[in-house]
């Protein structure tokens, strides 16, 4: 698995894209929340994550909890960090049922757009 990571320059945005399978490398999500972390901790206000998935194989129910478990223990750059306004990018019943565990599981409703050209329209009149 791979993450790119790209801060918009003079927005509050940070686009990141995960490849899967995650269970490939699940440490690799540990690192996408502690380079969130440090952009946020240089960011006034909060800073918008839209994370999107690149597909090598398609999501899968394994790969919603890998993300999940990653995200339990309130780590900073995490989507319990106060600082961070997370938005997922993705079509379809998985997505659909992704957004839905996070907020079962974590207690956070967080978005979910089809596009990233929603996102930004999205964030940019937020």
């Amino acid at each position: 698995m791979t993450v790119i990571i790209s801060k918009l320059p003079n927005e509050q945005v940070v686009l990141s894209t995960l490849s899967l399978p995650l269970h490939l490398a699940p440490g690799e999500i540990q690192n996408l929340n502690r380079e969130i972390a440090r952009i946020a901790a240089t960011t006034p206000g909060p800073l918008f994550h839209i994370c999107k998935i690149h597909e090598v194989e398609p999501l899968s129910f394994s790969d919603i909890l890998l993300w999940l478990a990653e995200q339990k223990d309130y780590l900073p750059g995490s989507i319990h960090d106060y600082r961070v306004i997370t938005i997922l990018i993705g079509n379809g019943r998985m997505y659909e049922l992704w957004w839905k565990k996070i907020h079962q599981r974590v207690g956070i409703s967080i978005l979910l757009f089809s596009s990233v050209a929603e996102a930004l329209a999205y964030v940019r009149t937020a």
